[in-house]
């Protein structure tokens, strides 16, 4: 296999460039593509997409469409390098510099966008055969990616792959129908060879070093960015760029995932085009944790993945062993972790856990943003007052583990933030909750050896079985401030205290009807962070119906929350699918 470095060469020597003919030398030449109706006698647009947005790049290969007039109404193709800035009698001029000619028709010039024309308002003019002109306007940009599709409409990527910069494979077939693509591995990487136009003006950290890269063009693989060996002019072609870039080999098994180039971080993006990635997704790899162990790792845009839909989340994942049954744990996950120079990217946490059964794995319970227990933010609304304890995103889960084995902990980032990376610490916390039954009446204390929220409050955590239909009672009562949340063991918070508008609140109380028979978690603390004192604490069932408790049977904190997938072609927020905290996390199955 060749090295990176060999793969640089192998491109200034025009080893991959000339296949380009066989999938997207059409485009080159001629299309039956038409660009959208425009107001202007001459219209020009990439001619790779036909994107019809008015903006072009220096030495980009631009296709102009209007009404023209060529020697005898002939078709010409440019017979060879350097290319013609007169081709059948036809001469088109760029801000009054003629532009070199692959190809003209009566309907059709595709032209180079002369090396020095400058960033602003531009104007084409075509002189024809007969001397009469026809004009348009557009806009010159430095960088302006384009990718070269072998099918339009199926946006299938006219690209090859190489393991060696000897040997290359297409991705699509002559159809444009996709072919599957090997993902590579670490010993033998793949490279994805894309044609583009429009991106050889991108920034470069240093132009002269002759690395072969401008470090300004990044790719994304889903979103997912892959390592660029070369981004520069393709050997042999005039206006024609080329990216080789390492397929990331966590991808392997996706099928079709859609390709970008972005220059300068998505300042400008390239059109999205398609391959298909085959082989076998790889197993979920686990790493040991201890009890009490704090870990520091990091996700990283070459970790593990799951996808779901179009978004992708990257994941470490841990695993831990119990002896016996109903072992309750609290995973506390904070990001980033301590000593993170400032800056550096972070995420928002999320924590999976399932049972390892077999080959499978069976959900246990989530947590995305239970680190802020404590967060003493107060709304008012009318004689209530509505609390989000949740502004900080880190995670706390609180669990009961019913049944003794082997347990899957995955760190994750939040729906909210796909492809989220940043540093972290992971700590698990066997034996911290007290079971309870109904009637309990306790005398407690809120103290510094308590589990302390990365928000800052100290928590004691009372854990009770209960059926569907209950109705219960938890009171809290504190001179130091009073709240009290109630949760399912699986993670949903499905109900919190709304009696303490004013602090210190010495008095929270729950009244809630319990939607199913299983394992229930009541997390008591004071709203003033950093706070201790005594407390009493009790847990009743109640005998009679209240029309409280209906109520509160529906105020869960992620019933009704509205998720957005950062990733929109526009690159704007847009509403993604909303539903509980639990509802969401069987969307986000972990493949094992």
């Amino acid at each position: 296999m060749k090295s990176t470095l060999a793969m640089k060469r192998s491109v200034k020597l025009g080893l991959a460039a000339p296949a380009l003919l066989l999938l997207c030398g059409a485009a080159l030449i001629a299309t039956t593509v038409r660009a959208e109706a425009s107001q202007q006698a001459v219209t020009l647009v990439s001619a790779a997409t036909f994107a019809s947005d008015g903006t072009l790049a220096p030495d980009a290969i631009a296709a102009a469409f209007g009404q023209f007039i060529t020697q005898n109404n002939q078709v010409f193709v440019a017979p060879g390098l350097p290319l013609p800035t007169t081709l059948g009698g036809v001469t088109v001029k760029i801000n009054n510099v003629a532009a070199p000619l692959l190809f003209v028709a009566p309907t059709q010039i595709n032209l180079i966008i002369p090396t020095g024309a400058e960033d602003g308002p531009a104007t084409i003019v075509v002189e024809n055969s007969d001397a009469s002109t026809s004009s348009g306007m557009f806009t010159i940009v430095r960088s302006h990616p384009a990718i070269f599709m072998a099918s339009v409409e199926m946006r299938s990527a006219s690209a090859q792959t190489t393991k060696d910069g000897i040997s290359f494979l297409f991705t699509s077939n002559a159809d444009g129908t996709l072919r599957d693509v090997d993902a590579g591995s670490a010993a033998e990487p793949n490279f994805l060879i894309l044609y583009a136009t429009g991106l050889r003006y991108a920034p470069a950290d240093n132009p002269a070093d002759e690395n072969g890269i401008a470090e300004g063009i990044s790719v994304t693989f889903l979103g997912v960015p892959g390592q660029v060996a070369y981004a520069g002019p393709a050997p042999g072609f005039e206006g024609l760029d080329q990216v080789n870039v390492i397929i990331p080999r966590e991808l392997a098994g996706l099928g079709i995932i859609d390709v970008k180039i972005l220059i300068e971080g998505g300042l400008r993006e390239s059109n999205s085009v398609r391959i298909r990635l085959g082989g076998q997704r790889p197993p979920v790899m686990l790493t040991r944790i201890n009890p009490d162990e704090v870990v520091t790792g990091a996700l990283t845009a070459d970790d593990q993945l799951e996808v779901v839909g179009d978004n992708v989340y990257f994941l470490d994942a841990y695993f831990f062993d119990t002896d016996g049954a109903n072992v309750n744990v609290v995973i506390d996950l904070r990001s980033p972790a301590p000593g993170t120079p400032e800056g550096a990217p972070l995420f928002d946490p999320a924590i999976f856990l399932y049972r390892i059964v077999d080959d499978r794995l069976e959900f246990v319970a989530i947590d995305d943003q239970s680190g802020g227990i404590g967060t003493p933010d107060f709304f008012p609304s009318g004689t209530q007052c509505l609390v989000d304890p949740y502004d900080n995103n880190n995670a706390l889960l609180m669990t009961v583990l019913a049944q003794p084995g082997r347990y899957a902990l995955i760190v994750s980032s939040s729906d909210f933030d796909p492809l989220g990376v940043g540093s972290y610490t992971v700590e698990l916390r066997p034996n911290r909750m007290q079971p309870i039954a109904y009637g309990a009446n306790i005398q407690g204390s809120i103290d510094t050896t308590d589990i302390q929220t990365s928000a800052g409050a100290y928590i004691d955590i009372f854990a009770f079985n209960g059926n569907q239909g209950d109705r219960v009672e938890a009171t809290m009562t504190s001179q130091s401030g009073s709240f009290l949340l109630l949760q399912t063991n699986d993670g949903e918070v499905i109900d919190f205290s709304d009696q303490n508008c004013m602090l210190p609140g010495t008095t929270a109380r729950i009244t809630h009807l319990l939607p199913r028979q299983g394992t229930y978690i009541v997390i008591a603390y004071s709203p003033t962070l950093n706070t201790t004192g005594p407390y009493n604490f009790s847990l009743q069932r109640l005998a009679n119906f209240t029309g409280e408790a209906q109520a509160g049977a529906n105020r869960g904190r992620d019933r009704n929350r509205i998720f957005y997938e950062k990733r929109d072609p526009n690159g704007t927020f847009r509403e993604y699918t909303p539903g509980t905290l639990v509802e969401r996390a069987a969307r986000r199955r972990i493949l094992h």
